[in-house]
């Protein structure tokens, strides 16, 4: 918990986006007040530039297929700078910066002591990916745009700055602030974003806005935008030119928008918070009960747990299969209102955590995915009681946590399936050292692999695989005892036994979030581990970054790895345990039995020769 002397930066933006819908490309400007205010003298400060997860070589481009959801599709994109400025009492002036991947370290013009404001003016454009890892993109004439200007990185007392690379699939960690944007697109477009909308008279006709007003009363949902005013041409004030549509947000970390000619307008509200829905004429049939999902979600939770803070949620319909943002929910179609509720009250629940919980998504992603789920339920079974109460939909949705054989459960995947907030935290609470904690999981291995006896485990024995699965260790994931298990069950009582299929499941490593692999389609560089030591002081916490690549040279694949930024333990404890996961990987990719090697072993050595 935040004691008194706790502080948190602060980071307000204005926001200025340009929508080309013909050349498929953005352009923005912004201006930003960043505020100090930490103990500490900043000298530079980093800010994050996702689009550059979409250019040529990227670290995204080797850890994910381009087909796969998290891939680029092999679009060619990428952040570029038309000016970037740091304003002062004398001007603007220039400023040196360094760009690494998707994050970009700037110098500023003078040390920023504590209690003092920086002041940025910046200018980009970029091309839209139509597939942005599936949290932004394009589909027809619809535009999502998520990661679309540098935001500031954030600065805390736990590791100082979070720069973690944007690789897809991992989330965000952001500093709150206030925020305007304003988004010009063409007269035909409706855009749904971030916040409250600040021009409804100059964006809607006087028939629209007098239909938000209703709706702002009324728990019943209203069409603000119609499809007989789609036909006809009357749902936009004018057909030619531009428009600018204005929006303010207050204490969010993240600020986003979505624009179509075609969408329609819903919106109901609950205890004064408009609840919209916006969708294409194709998706009416279940979509046209989406402002009131959206409206029974912010009531569920609110009842339940802690009263929606924010003036309006909206559920917008797109490629996007599900991403949360501050005030945004974006899902897909679906022609089945049992999975659309199911997505659209999970998005939004993300909007206790991590939008008013701040919580660092991609470092510790099972944090917000483990408690949204576990309140979905009672949203899932307040609005279908048909379907199974609370109890009987977690019980049911635990089967998913035992892995498929040959399989790979990652730790996101057993973020979702834990569901149970309550178990998330005594996961979490009180938990020994690192090395302790290995100390217990190599002795339930041990007890695992006994109890298999000469035999071993059979590929359906579903109630041992998920005893090992459900380990009682904090840091040490249930995959990674199932596989040590095996290898011990195959190293110590039947070394001539082929190991279990379900073996071949990549152990992780606890806090060694592992956050790159080689793709399957070769091999070659295979991306970057972190490495956070719970042990360590909070305030010296490091981060262990490692590049290397794996070459193959005859029969024998060498790796060649660096690790930099940590202390003689943390790069020895991951460069081992790195060597032992690629070792299995490469084994299972090949087909082949992975070698004897158990990574708690490892982990343990490393750990005692310290």
């Amino acid at each position: 918990m935040p004691g008194p002397r706790y502080w948190q930066q602060r980071a307000s933006y204005d926001l200025r986006g340009t929508l080309d819908t013909g050349a498929k490309s953005l352009r923005g400007e912004l201006t930003l007040k960043y505020t100090n205010n930490s103990v500490d003298t900043l000298r530079f400060v980093w800010f994050q530039v996702e689009q550059n997860a979409f250019r040529a070589n990227s670290l995204n481009s080797y850890v994910f297929p381009p087909e796969s959801r998290f891939g680029a599709r092999n679009f060619e994109g990428g952040t570029t700078f038309d000016r970037l400025n740091q304003v002062t009492a004398t001007g603007k002036t220039a400023l040196k910066s360094r760009v690494e991947g998707t994050v970009m370290k700037v110098d500023l013009t003078s040390p920023l002591p504590p209690g003092a404001s920086a002041t940025f003016d910046i200018a980009w454009h970029f091309n839209i990916p139509e597939h942005g890892a599936d949290r932004m993109g394009r589909d027809g004439a619809l535009f999502e745009l998520a990661q679309w200007y540098p935001r500031v990185a954030v600065y805390d007392d736990l590791r100082g700055w979070n720069t973690e690379p944007y690789l897809g699939q991992g989330e965000f960690y952001l500093e709150y602030g206030d925020y305007t944007m304003e988004i010009t697109v063409p007269a035909g477009y409706i855009v749904a974003g971030t916040g409250m909308l600040a021009n409804p008279s100059e964006v809607l006709t006087p028939t629209q806005v007098s239909r938000l007003a209703q709706a702002a009363k009324s728990e019943k949902t209203v069409n603000v935008i119609t499809d007989a005013e789609l036909k006809s041409g009357a749902a936009r004030p004018k057909k030619t030119g531009t428009l600018t549509w204005r929006f303010k947000a207050q204490n969010v970390r993240d600020a986003v928008w979505a624009a179509s000619p075609d969408y329609l307008w819903d919106a109901s509200s609950w205890n004064g918070k408009l609840a919209f829905a916006y969708y294409r004429p194709s998706a009416i049939e279940t979509w046209k009960d989406a402002a009131d999902m959206s409206r029974m979600s912010i009531q569920e939770y609110s009842e339940r747990w802690f009263p929606y803070p924010y003036p309006q949620i909206s559920a917008v319909e797109g490629p996007i299969s599900g991403m949360e943002y501050p005030m945004v929910a974006m899902e897909a179609k679906s022609d089945d209102k049992y999975d659309l509720y199911n997505v659209v009250t999970h998005e939004i629940g993300h909007m206790w955590y991590p939008m008013i919980v701040g919580s660092n998504e991609r470092m510790h992603m099972w944090q917000d995915e483990g408690f949204n789920t576990f309140i979905n339920y009672f949203s899932e079974a307040r609005r279908f009681p048909e379907k199974g109460s609370y109890a009987e939909r977690a019980r049911r949705d635990r089967v998913p946590v035992i892995p498929i054989p040959g399989g790979f459960q990652p730790r996101a995947a057993v973020g979702y399936s834990l569901v149970s907030a309550l178990e998330a935290a005594r996961l979490a609470g009180a938990a020994p050292s690192l090395a302790g904690e290995v100390e217990a999981a190599a002795t339930l291995a041990d007890t695992l692999a006994a109890e298999w006896g000469p035999d071993g485990p059979e590929d359906g024995d579903a109630k041992t695989i998920a005893r090992a699965l459900h380990g009682t260790i904090p840091v040490i994931g249930g995959a990674e005892l199932a596989a040590a298990a095996a290898y011990r069950w195959k190293s110590e009582i039947n070394e001539n036994a082929a190991l279990p299929a379900f073996a071949s499941v990549l152990p992780e490593a606890g806090h060694n979030e592992i956050v790159g692999w080689p793709a399957a389609r070769d091999l070659g560089r295979f991306g970057v581990v972190l490495l956070e030591d719970p042990r360590a002081n909070p305030r010296n916490r490091l981060r262990t970054e490692l590049t290397g690549e794996l070459v193959e040279s005859g029969a024998e694949v060498v790796l060649h790895a660096s690790a930099r930024g940590a202390s003689p333990l943390e790069r020895l404890v991951s460069l081992v345990l790195l060597g032992d996961l690629v070792s299995i990987y490469l084994a299972v990719l090949r087909g082949e039995d992975p070698v004897d090697i158990g990574p708690l072993d490892s982990l343990k050595a490393a750990l005692a020769r310290r």
